[in-house]
């Protein structure tokens, strides 16, 4: 037999009273998703006249959270919403806001999730990931009332955050393209209006190149290595242990791409790659030639990248081996460095890494993508 719950019939009383609140407004019109993937209604705004409504093609996506008493503490309404769910709501290019409406007093309180999530980003990369977060709404912000005027201005694009939230949609575009005029441009924008933009276009551009997958081609991965190296130049200094990480590693094996920008950082900021303790790490996750690597880089850090790729074509750098790997001194070795580093950059010394209880012909069987 179907069961209609408690729950399910607040939550569905909730959106009813919240669209019929929407649509009353002679500035909003209000209409019901058929599929709920994580928003109840979608609100659009409308230029009223003496007999219609012109609608204006600026919408808002609303998801709805029923109670029959929502208690205040502190002139604030806690929710409780999925750690997942915010994540989804963090790539909408639709503002989406949050109401918390009361199905026995009809009173409804709104906070805009986006700008929530930006008041909120370094608190949440930073704590423990729980699997819920609690969102707390100023009971100041009702829903009838932000209609009026705050809601509209949202919808419009009109508030700060919104500015915020369009050049980071452009910073995305242009990692992704490889447009490295514009995202130098747009970098420059967002230092000026919000610090916490570093930590998120860090962990932007990160996830642009995982989002790659471990096995696609070389000269895709490429695309993005401009984009890598303007980020390590700009915002190196706020790297941690684990983005690095994140940026280098592809489960047992390395990204050449990420490489690259792990080169980068050693070359334009060696004092923070040391202090990430960068070999260690890679040890711990079995990626022994690229520990070998940061060990390597760390012992020449007065050398450039450039600088160390002629000195190993030269055979004249006294120390190669670090843990159990090594890049021999043989003459071979040295003139296949000298001619395949200009196209695979520094990924060409890992390439030509022997185990030292091997045979020094025996390379290395990690392969990157």
């Amino acid at each position: 037999m179907a069961v209609r719950t408690r729950s399910q019939k607040k939550g569905d009383i909730a959106e009813e009273f919240v669209c019929a609140l929407i649509d009353r407004h002679p500035c909003w019109l209000a209409r019901r998703q058929d599929r709920d993937f994580g928003v109840d209604l979608e609100a659009e705004l409308a230029i009223p006249s003496a007999d219609d409504q012109r609608l204006a093609g600026k919408l808002i996506k609303i998801q709805v959270k029923g109670s029959e008493s929502w208690k205040q503490r502190d002139g604030r309404i806690a929710v409780s919403l999925h750690r997942d769910y915010l994540d989804y709501i963090a790539q909408f290019r639709l503002p989406v806001l949050l109401v918390a409406a009361d199905v026995s007093t009809e009173k409804a309180w709104f906070i805009w999730l986006q700008e929530w999530l930006l008041e909120n980003e370094i608190r949440l990369a930073q704590g423990e990931r729980t699997e819920t977060v609690t969102v707390h709404v100023p009971a100041h912000q009702q829903l009838d009332e932000g209609l009026n005027g705050p809601i509209q201005r949202i919808a419009r694009g009109e508030e700060a955050t919104a500015m915020v939230l369009a050049l980071r949609e452009l910073a995305t575009t242009a990692t992704s393209t490889g447009d490295t005029i514009i995202l130098k441009s747009v970098l420059d924008l967002l230092d000026k209006i919000d610090e916490p933009n570093r930590l998120w276009t860090v962990q932007k551009t990160i996830d642009a190149l995982i989002g790659l997958g471990p096995n696609v081609g070389f000269w895709r991965t490429q695309e993005l290595i401009p984009s890598i190296q303007t980020i390590v130049d700009r915002l190196g200094n706020s790297l941690t242990q684990d983005q690095v990480l994140r940026l280098v590693s592809r489960g047992e094996t390395y990204s050449r791409a990420g490489l690259q920008g792990l080169s980068r950082l050693y070359d334009r900021w060696p004092a923070h790659a040391r202090e990430l303790k960068l070999p260690v790490a890679f040890r711990s996750i079995n990626l022994e030639p690229v520990a070998w690597y940061c060990d390597f880089r760390q012992r020449y850090s007065d050398l450039s990248s450039l600088d160390l790729w002629i000195a190993l074509g030269k055979r004249s750098l006294p120390d190669t081996q670090f843990g159990p790997l090594m890049v021999a001194n043989d003459p071979d070795v040295a003139d296949r460095i000298f001619s395949k580093w200009p196209n695979r950059g520094d990924s060409i010394f890992l390439d030509c890494l022997v185990w030292v209880d091997q045979p020094e012909s025996e390379e290395t069987d990690r392969k990157s993508d």
